[in-house]
C-alpha cells in the first residue's frame, strides 16, 4: 500500500476539489455546490484564475481559492510564449496541489482554470466530473467529457453536443441559496419601491451592454406615456459601472415624469432582493443568470450576447423560449419602440406574465446543488471505477 491509499484509508471526509474561474457565472455555481458538499460532510477547497470578476465573488461569500496565475486559456497556436509559460507554471502548480492535499475528486465548473486542473487529476489518477451550463457546451467540456466519471448538464438537450460515450446527468445549475425565499414586500421596502405597483429589473451583465442600455433608455419615454396616473411603474436598472453616467444623463427628463418611479445603479450588490421585487426581468442570457431567473420563476425578456463562444447565448433564449418561459429579442433587432412595446406587453399582461412565470419556474432546478453534491460523494463512497448512479429521483439523460 503506498503513502498515497495509506492517506486515503485514514481519511474520514472526502475531498472534493473545485475549480471554477473567468466569471461569476462559473464560480457562484461552484460556492453553491461547495456548501452543500460541507453540509453533506465533505472536505472543499476551489481553484480560481486571477481575474477581478472572479476573485470578487470568491471575496463576497468570504472565501479564499487557491489562485493560479493564469488569466486566460493560450489559444491553439504558439503566438503567445508568455501565456503557454503560464498554462505550463499552472499546470505544475496543480499537480503540487494534489499531491500536497490529495483530493478524492475533481469538479470542473467552468472558465480556463479547469484546463490545467484536469490535466493535473489525470495525471494524478484522480476521477473528475464537469458541470456544463450552457445549452452548447463550451471548449472544455466538450474536449474532456469522454473521460470524465460524470458530465453534470444546466440543460437537457447539451448531451446531443457530447461524445456518444460521455455520461451525462441533467441536474440544473446550482444558484447561491441567499437568492432563495426573499420576501417581496421586504425587498421592495429596501429597495424604497411599492410593493403593490409592478416592477421591473433591467441588467446586462456586471459590465452592463452599451447596445441594451442605449435602446432601453430611448424606450423608457415609450413605456411611461402607456401610463395615466403618477408612479404607476417602477424600474430597477443596471447599467454596468462603465455607462452609468451616460444612461443617468440620457434618462434625466423621464426621471423627473412623476409617472416614472426609476432607481438607476452601476451594479446591485443586493440581487435578492432585486430578483424578489422584479415582476419583469430584461437580461442578458448567460446560463447561470437564467438558472436564477427560472429557479425564482419570474417571466423574461432576453436581450442575448451576440458574441458568446459558440452563440451559446442565444441557444440558451431560445431553450427557455421554446417552453413558453421567455421572449427574445436578439441585439441586431433592438428597436426603442417596439422594445418598449414588448416591455409594456408583460407588464401590463397579467396572464400572458403569470403563464410565462410558471413556464420559468417548472425549468428551475432548486435542488441542483444538493444533487450533485450528493452524486459526487456517491462516487465518492464507492469502491468502483466506474461512476456511481446518480442519486435516487435525480433526473438522468
Amino acid at each position: 500500500m503506498t503513502a498515497r491509499d495509506l492517506g486515503k484509508t485514514r481519511r474520514a471526509k472526502p475531498r472534493v476539489l473545485i475549480a471554477a474561474g473567468g466569471t461569476g457565472g462559473h464560480v457562484a455555481p461552484a460556492l453553491a455546490v461547495g456548501a452543500a458538499l460541507v453540509e453533506l460532510g465533505a472536505e472543499v477547497r476551489y481553484l480560481s484564475g486571477n481575474r477581478r470578476a472572479e476573485l470578487q465573488t470568491y471575496s463576497s461569500e468570504k472565501v479564499k481559492p487557491e489562485i493560479l496565475d493564469l488569466e486566460a486559456a493560450p489559444r491553439l497556436s504558439f503566438t503567445s510564449i508568455k501565456d503557454w509559460r503560464k498554462l505550463w507554471k499552472a499546470i505544475g502548480a496543480c499537480k503540487s496541489l494534489f499531491a500536497d492535499w490529495q483530493p478524492t475528486v475533481l469538479l470542473a465548473m467552468g472558465g480556463y482554470v479547469c484546463v490545467p486542473a484536469i490535466m493535473a487529476a489525470k495525471r494524478a489518477k484522480v476521477p473528475y466530473f464537469l458541470h456544463e451550463s450552457n445549452a452548447i457546451p463550451g471548449r472544455v467540456t466538450r474536449k474532456y467529457a469522454e473521460g470524465a466519471a460524470n458530465v453534470f448538464l444546466g440543460m437537457e438537450g447539451a448531451a446531443g453536443h457530447l461524445s456518444a460515450k460521455a455520461l451525462t446527468q441533467v441536474t440544473g445549475t446550482p444558484i447561491r441559496p441567499s437568492l432563495l425565499h426573499r420576501d417581496r414586500a421586504l425587498a421592495c421596502q429596501e429597495l424604497e419601491f411599492d410593493p403593490a405597483k409592478p416592477t421591473l429589473l433591467v441588467v446586462g451583465g456586471s459590465q452592463g451592454a452599451l447596445k441594451l442600455n442605449d435602446n432601453f433608455a430611448q424606450a423608457i419615454p415609450y413605456i411611461s406615456r402607456a401610463f395615466k396616473q403618477d408612479g404607476a411603474y417602477q424600474i430597477l436598472w443596471a447599467t454596468g459601472p462603465t455607462h452609468l453616467l451616460e444612461m443617468q444623463r440620457m434618462t434625466r427628463e423621464d426621471v423627473m415624469d412623476a409617472r416614472v418611479t426609476l432607481k438607476i445603479m452601476g451594479y446591485i450588490e443586493d440581487m435578492a432582493s432585486a430578483y424578489a421585487a422584479a415582476d419583469v426581468i430584461v437580461s442578458r442570457a448567460g446560463a447561470s443568470t437564467l438558472a436564477e431567473t427560472t429557479t425564482l420563476g419570474k417571466a423574461m425578456i432576453l436581450v442575448p450576447y451576440p458574441h458568446a463562444k459558440d452563440d451559446h447565448q442565444l441557444e440558451n433564449a431560445r431553450f427557455l423560449a421554446a417552453r413558453g418561459a421567455a421572449q427574445v429579442i436578439e441585439e441586431r433587432s433592438l428597436r426603442p419602440k417596439a422594445f418598449a412595446e414588448e416591455i409594456l406587453e408583460l407588464l401590463t399582461g397579467d396572464e400572458r406574465r403569470a403563464a410565462m412565470a410558471q413556464a420559468a419556474s417548472e425549468l428551475g432546478q432548486q435542488k441542483a446543488a444538493e444533487l450533485i453534491a450528493e452524486s459526487l460523494l456517491s462516487f465518492c463512497h464507492t469502491d468502483a471505477t466506474v461512476p456511481a448512479k446518480p442519486p435516487t429521483g435525480a433526473p438522468e439523460s
